[in-house]
């Protein structure tokens, strides 16, 4: 998805969503492209990154479980 919108972007690969996303927060990488839930878990851990306002590149559907009284968490 990301070369086809992006024809004329590098690409490189990490090792994981982590260290893609420190690559940005230090400003070796102009961009990154990853789950939503990546991008809360940086946000919260203090990751100096921004989003792009023009929303999400792709959609995927899916599902997951929460116990019975746990704080339900709002994706930015």
């Amino acid at each position: 998805m990301a070369r086809r919108t992006f024809p004329k972007a590098q690409f490189a690969s990490f090792p994981s969503a982590t260290d893609a996303i420190n690559e940005v927060a230090s400003g070796r990488a102009d961009a990154t492209v990853q789950s939503s839930s990546s991008i809360v878990r940086a946000l919260d851990a203090g990751a100096r990154i921004k989003l792009l306002p023009t929303g999400a590149l792709y959609l995927e559907s899916v599902s997951f479980f929460m116990r019975q009284g746990e704080a339900r968490r709002d994706i930015r």
